[in-house]
């Protein structure tokens, strides 16, 4: 899947709520660009 459209786009999000494979939850509250937690989800997968 690429994410071109998603970093380049000047969209918000006001919560993320992220649940990993192992369990682990990762939430991101406050206005966040969206291509960071496109980034974010980027970092964890590597």
């Amino acid at each position: 899947m690429g994410t071109a459209g998603l970093t380049s786009a000047r969209l918000l999000a006001h919560r993320v709520d992220i649940t990993l494979s192992d369990g682990r939850r990762v939430v991101v509250e406050g206005s966040t660009a969206l291509s960071s937690v496109v980034g974010l989800v980027q970092g964890l997968m590597a």
